[in-house]
């Protein structure tokens, strides 16, 4: 059974309300629309889309867990640029993506 991308973004909106740190967007379409749309076409062809959600989640990460996330370890006073958030989440997307295949 596929899962419609509505029912995706209501359950990453749940997870995002409550997982969101101080410094993450407020809207929660804004990181999901730019998963979905700039980082999920690379791996379409690997993952569904219920696999990447699961590595949305994992790369941002939940409280408590023994390997946290860039909610819990990411601390944006050191960068300077405007749209910081693009590229570490480019980046942290693609490295914990690229780290199921090769495990």
């Amino acid at each position: 059974m596929q899962v419609s991308p509505k029912h995706l973004y209501d359950e990453f909106k749940r997870y995002y309300d409550d997982e969101r740190c101080q410094w993450a967007p407020r809207n929660a379409n804004r990181i999901f629309q730019f998963a979905f749309s700039n980082v999920y076409p690379n791996y379409r062809e690997l993952m569904s889309q219920e696999e990447f959600l699961g590595v949305v989640y994992e790369t941002l990460g939940f409280s408590g867990p023994s390997s946290p996330g860039l909610f819990q370890k990411f601390d944006p006073r050191f960068l300077h640029s405007g749209n910081w958030w693009t590229s570490i989440l480019t980046n942290s997307f693609s490295e914990v993506t690229r780290c199921h295949f090769l495990a």
